[in-house]
Parts: C-alpha cells; sequence; structure tokens
C-alpha cells in the first residue's frame, strides 16, 4: 500500500470512530526508534510482538501497518483479546490496520465483549 494511501485510511478509520462513539482497537500508537546503518524499528507497546523496521520513514511506517494486521490477526486466531490502544504520547505516531482488517477487529472484539 503507497504511503499515502495509509494516512488516508487512517484518517477514514480515524472519522468513523469519532462519529460512531466507538472504542476502536485497529489503530494504535507505534514508536520509531533510529539504529545503527540508518534502519528506523517500529514497535507498539500495546501489542507485543508487532515489531518491525525499514529504511525510511515511509517504508516502516508501511511495515508496521502490516506487522499490526498480522500481529492482531494472531490473537483472533488464538481467540484473544484485542488490546485497547493507549492514548499516543509525544513522538509517537498512529498506525492504523486497513479498514476492512478494522472493521473484523471491531466485529470479532463486539463479540467478545
Amino acid at each position: 500500500m503507497h504511503p499515502d494511501m495509509l494516512a488516508v485510511s487512517s484518517f477514514c478509520v480515524k472519522c468513523i470512530i469519532l462519529e460512531r462513539g466507538l472504542q476502536v482497537r485497529s489503530a494504535y500508537p507505534c514508536q520509531i526508534t533510529p539504529c545503527e546503518g540508518g534502519e528506523l524499528v517500529v514497535s507498539f507497546p500495546d501489542v507485543p510482538g508487532a515489531l518491525t523496521s525499514g529504511y525510511s520513514r515511509a517504508e516502516a511506517l508501511e511495515a508496521a501497518a502490516e506487522a499490526l494486521s498480522v500481529m492482531l490477526a494472531g490473537l483472533v486466531e488464538d481467540r484473544k483479546a484485542i488490546p485497547v490502544p493507549s492514548p499516543a504520547l509525544d513522538g509517537q505516531e498512529i498506525v492504523a490496520v486497513d479498514p476492512l482488517t478494522a472493521a473484523k477487529l471491531e466485529q470479532y472484539s463486539a463479540m467478545r465483549d
């Protein structure tokens, strides 16, 4: 997915959340940490195990959305609860899964609640 589409997807998901007053479990804060060699490592404090990297900010964020989707899908497959995202701290960015995955996560979470 093109990095601009990630921003649009994140924006659309946030609009739906605000409009419906939902507690969304598909957009999470991430920490981007520069490492030696220019690599940027992305981690999600609320979703341990969702870890990825890239050599540009756009590449790292694109990989982050995929890593987040895979990790959350694994929680669904294992029939575990989807963690509620914490508020983003200074220096963190919000990464959202694609809209279809977001809808599936909301449905799964609603069935568990």
